[in-house]
């Protein structure tokens, strides 16, 4: 009984020791994942590279820049056709002033 409680017993010893080796294990896993995770960040901030949450603000940023860019280009058009419209009829008036001045003349 004696050997049997002995083998009890280094069998728990062996079951600790390799339960303590599996959380050492664990714990560098987990140490060597934020090691790498620091030095991305390190070469990201020196290479002045965005994070992608930062590169979803600046597309968001310039998707509406773009979009306030064409409603100001449709605005210009459009004014643009105005102008021109207003020139065509000055332009219209100018000659009706210009014929009855003529005619005016000519009757005076």
């Amino acid at each position: 009984m004696r050997a049997a409680e002995g083998m009890r017993r280094l069998a728990d010893d062996l079951a600790g020791v390799a339960g303590g080796a599996l959380s050492i294990a664990a714990g560098l896993r987990e140490e060597v994942a934020a090691i790498r995770t620091a030095c991305r960040e390190s070469v990201r901030r020196r290479l002045g590279a965005a994070d992608r949450e930062e590169l979803e603000v600046a597309m968001d940023l310039a998707r509406a820049a773009l979009a306030r860019a064409e409603a100001a280009d449709a605005r210009a058009e459009a004014a643009e056709a105005r102008a021109r419209a207003a020139e065509e009829a000055l332009a219209g008036l100018a000659e009706r002033l210009a014929r009855l001045e003529q005619t005016l003349l000519e009757e005076g």
